[in-house]
C-alpha cells in the first residue's frame, strides 16, 4: 500500500480509479455544502447562484 502524501493524490486517485479529468475530486463522505467548493465558491454559494 502506498502512503499518502500532498503532492501525489492526484496520481493516487488515477492509479486507483482509471483516468481521471484535470479537475477531480473524490469525496468520502457526505459533506454538508458550505464545506466544500472549487475556486474560492462554496457548493451552498454556488447553488444560490443558480
Amino acid at each position: 500500500m502506498r502512503r499518502w502524501r500532498p503532492g501525489n493524490a492526484y496520481q493516487l486517485l488515477c492509479d486507483t480509479l482509471g483516468l481521471l479529468p484535470p479537475v477531480a475530486g473524490v469525496a468520502l463522505y457526505e459533506m454538508h455544502p458550505e464545506s466544500y467548493g472549487y475556486n474560492g465558491v462554496t457548493q451552498l454559494e454556488f447553488r444560490r447562484r443558480k
